[in-house]
């Protein structure tokens, strides 16, 4: 198993649980979360390697997200 943590950030659930099954497919260790908000919990509790998001979604969306990322 690959020791990288993926954090993945989408809306749509479809498309999310394909995302999700092609990276755990390569080995990745990955969570995923349906919003921004829900991101900003999850990387409080752990560290991640990598976060991929989504761009456009409700509330905080991917550019503030990236925002917050920056930070740190």
């Amino acid at each position: 198993m690959n020791d990288i943590r993926i954090l993945l950030v989408e809306d749509d659930v479809s498309l999310r649980e394909a995302l999700l099954d092609t990276l755990q497919m390569a080995s990745y260790q990955c969570v995923d979360v349906a919003s921004a908000e829900e991101a900003i919990v999850a990387l409080k509790k752990c560290q991640f390697d990598m976060v991929i998001s989504d761009v456009q979604m409700p509330g905080i969306g991917g550019m503030g997200l990236l925002d917050y990322l920056k930070q740190y």
